[in-house]
Parts: C-alpha cells; structure tokens; sequence
C-alpha cells in the first residue's frame, strides 16, 4: 500500500511539473502583436497574416510609392527569431535586417515607386515551426519633397 502511495505522489508531481513547464512555454508562445505604434505614420488599413507551413520562409509582395516614407512593422506570437529582406521586383538586394524578439519596425524612404518583395525566413535552427507573422505598413507623405 505504501509503495502504491509513492507511485501515485510520484506521478502527481510528475503532472504538476509538466503542467507548469508547459505553461511557461505557453506563455513564450503567446507574445503579444498589439496594434503596432506608428505614430506619425498611417496605416493602410490591412493587417497582412502570413502562415509558416513546411517551409521556414514566407513572402509578400509590397507597393510602394514615390516621395513617401514608410514604416513597417513585422510580428509574430510563436515565432521569436526572423529574418527579413526586402528585394525589388528582379530579385535584387535591397534591405536585410534581423529580429530576434518577436517584432521589429523598418522605416524607408521611397525615392521612385518600387514593387516589392518582403521575405522572412524563420532563424530556427532545428526545424520549421508552426506560426504566423503579421506585417503591417504605414506611410506618411515625405515633406522635405516639393509636389507641383
């Protein structure tokens, strides 16, 4: 009786273990992505969510036009160490940057209208996690530029 006893309190605490170190992990999963600060700058009225399958990268396609000023802010609950970089329509090189806590904001100044393509690629060196990033992007119009 007593040995059942042990095995019992044994696995009890086994549960209570497991519970609170999963719990901890929840909570590291579950970061924030609140509406982002922008300050200044609009936003466009879209919060893009883009999805982690198998793949450890995503990508979307961005327009930006010229004499604005760009900020964007990128985000992920589950995913806290990203790359991104940011490449013209003919795959050229244009922006690289790493996050490695979960959010990280960009701010461009555009010069002539650029088609885009934002890509992020997950720094996880393990295996691909499941997750989701949330890109938002706001403008404001450039005032050192004159418009006719």
């Amino acid at each position: 009786m007593i040995k059942f006893k042990k095995n019992i309190l044994i696995i009890i605490c086994l549960l209570i273990l497991e519970y609170s170190s999963s719990s901890t992990a929840q909570e590291k999963i579950n970061f924030s992505c609140e509406t982002p600060v922008m300050n200044e700058y609009l936003l466009d009225g879209q919060t893009y969510t883009l999805v982690f399958d198998e793949k450890p990268v995503v990508t979307i396609y961005l327009i930006f036009f010229s004499n604005f000023d760009y900020r964007i802010h990128i985000c992920s609950p589950q995913i806290a160490k990203f790359q991104l970089a940011l490449y013209d329509k003919k795959k050229k090189l244009l922006l690289k940057e790493y996050c490695d806590d979960h959010e990280k904001y960009i701010n461009l100044q555009i010069k002539s209208n650029l088609a885009a393509i934002l890509e992020i690629k997950q720094l996880n060196e393990i295996e691909t996690l499941p997750g989701e990033i949330k890109v938002n992007v706001g403008f404001k119009e450039n005032k050192r530029v004159q418009f006719k």
